[in-house]
């Protein structure tokens, strides 16, 4: 391995994270119910992990996407008022609320998806493989290190 300066080194975190914001802001332009106001970019993580038939507590997402609870709460709170998202206690403990995806949820996540999937294989296609497979590989080997 050749020693890269750091400017190289700051370069590349720059343009990575210059990547993964434009991608993201093709995408979300694109999205009626972002425009809406119903949910908000930031959001969709929340959303990704819900399940119709299995209750994921606030506690839980805010421990997985390393967030603060009373955001969590609030973004729940809007799913709720806007059909996304139902809140129901737990059986066994009835301090934990579980969150639950409606069909409603589940139609915007993949809207959401679809959308995000559609920008990624547009942005990427000029790309040979074998690049975004060197690419890749960097970007694990930087996250094994953290």
């Amino acid at each position: 391995r050749g020693i890269m300066n750091e400017s190289k080194k700051i370069e590349f975190y720059r343009q990575t994270h210059s990547l993964v914001k434009k991608i993201r802001r093709r995408s979300v332009k694109n999205i009626d119910i972002y425009k809406s106001g119903k949910m908000y970019p930031r959001d969709f993580k929340i959303l990704s992990v819900l399940k119709p038939s299995e209750g994921t507590s606030i506690g839980d997402i805010a421990r997985r996407w390393s967030m603060q609870y009373s955001n969590v709460t609030n973004t729940v709170n809007l799913f709720v008022k806007n059909g996304y998202a139902v809140k129901k206690k737990d059986d066994k403990d009835k301090r934990v609320s579980l969150v639950y995806i409606t069909p409603e949820g589940e139609e915007a996540r993949d809207i959401i998806f679809s959308e995000f999937k559609a920008n990624i294989n547009e942005c990427l296609e000029n790309v040979s493989d074998e690049k975004i497979s060197n690419a890749l590989d960097a970007i694990n080997e930087i996250l094994e290190q953290l």
